[in-house]
């Protein structure tokens, strides 16, 4: 039989609200703590308490039963994430194996570790929303963090043979930016400035639209001088390279220009081997690394919006759509079978629009239409 009835205590440590309670278990009643929320979200103290008793509540410490129920232990969310890391994480993407387990320890074990995975419930799910929300994180970071631990949970029911959880969730509505691309003006005046191997990164990466895993993994070997074509068919993630492009599609031939050829072939300076762009150590680039202490900066100094290594690539593709380029070679360039892809790629600057209006616009020069309106 569970322990006498227990209201537990709270407090609050660096604007975050504990709980502390004893937990039964057939070794004794250890004390445990778990997060409440962030201060802005539960004021005072008072409302603390409240929540830690709904919390006591949800999970039973209270009822006859509880030690009944200790003895025959439920899988937790943090069985499930182990299990997860050892069979599923193996087998995704290197930048993926990077980002979540980081995401996984900082945002969702410590509210759902020790929770039953069959006790949490759409409540939970929104407090812990609320919770990321007021600790200041983005609307498109609590997103990705929510998709994580849904997934992590429906993985573990599929390997059950049981459906997936649906919570109604309450996400923070996303307020849509178009990405960041850079003209072919910016793009010169980015390469103009720069000095060393960005010099010729960045002028491969805006006149190929090639992924920045695609660069960063790009070796000698790759490149037909005859042909003037690169041949992308490895990535390199977080410094670790794989002997695969990073979908399916990204397999392929990328033509290039001869200029571009030419500096590539002066940046080598007689190399016949080994990786393209590389660190004084001799390993792969990071694009964190590029974006942080090459590109903005560079941006800064000739006065332009800062950009990431990403923007070539869509300025790439919007520039190869402005020209009239055929759709099937666009993406066989971009490494995009998605169609839908390709558009959401594709920008227009402000020059671009009112040319292509102004030339609708023609139309009617010589028209009746012209004359009524005069």
């Amino acid at each position: 039989m569970a322990g006498r009835f227990q209201r537990g205590h709270t407090r609050l440590k660096n604007k975050t609200w504990y709980g502390m309670f004893r937990e039964d278990t057939p070794q004794g009643r250890p004390h445990r703590s778990v997060i409440l929320g962030y201060k802005p979200e539960i004021p005072t103290k008072k409302a603390a308490d409240a929540k830690l008793q709904e919390l006591l509540v949800s999970l039973g410490v209270n009822k006859p039963d509880y030690l009944d129920r200790v003895l025959k232990p439920a899988t937790t969310f943090n069985d499930v994430a182990e299990q997860w890391k050892a069979k599923r994480l193996p087998e995704l993407s290197p930048s993926t194996q990077h980002t979540v387990p980081i995401r996984l320890e900082k945002y969702i074990q410590p509210h759902f570790g020790a929770m039953a995975l069959d006790s949490i419930r759409t409540a939970q799910v929104n407090d812990w929303i609320r919770f990321l929300n007021a600790a200041g994180l983005k609307p498109k970071s609590v997103h990705n963090i929510y998709k994580d631990f849904r997934s992590i949970v429906n993985w573990y029911r599929q390997e059950q043979d049981q459906p997936k959880v649906t919570w109604y969730a309450k996400l923070p509505s996303l307020n849509y930016l178009p990405p960041r691309w850079l003209s072919p003006e910016e793009v010169d005046r980015i390469v103009n400035a720069a000095t060393g191997q960005y010099k010729v990164l960045f002028r491969l990466a805006g006149y190929s639209g090639m992924r920045f895993c695609e660069l960063s993994g790009l070796r000698y070997e790759d490149i037909d001088w005859e042909r003037g074509t690169v041949m992308v068919r490895r990535s390199a993630t977080y410094g670790v390279e794989r002997e695969r492009a990073k979908t399916p599609a990204g397999t392929r031939l990328v033509y290039l220009d001869p200029i571009t050829l030419q500096m590539i072939r002066e940046h080598l300076n007689g190399r016949r081997t080994g990786l393209l762009f590389q660190t004084k150590l001799g390993t792969h680039l990071k694009p964190s690394d590029v974006n942080r202490y090459v590109l903005k900066p560079l941006c800064a100094k000739l006065g332009i919006p800062k950009a990431t290594m990403h923007a070539f690539r869509h300025g790439r593709v919007s520039d190869m759509v402005a020209n009239g380029l055929p759709s099937k070679f666009v993406q066989s360039q971009i490494g995009q079978v998605d169609r839908k892809i390709t558009e959401f790629y594709t920008h227009f600057s402000d020059k671009q629009s009112h040319q292509m209006v102004e030339m609708l616009g023609q139309r009617c020069q010589n028209s009746d239409l012209l004359s009524t309106v005069n």
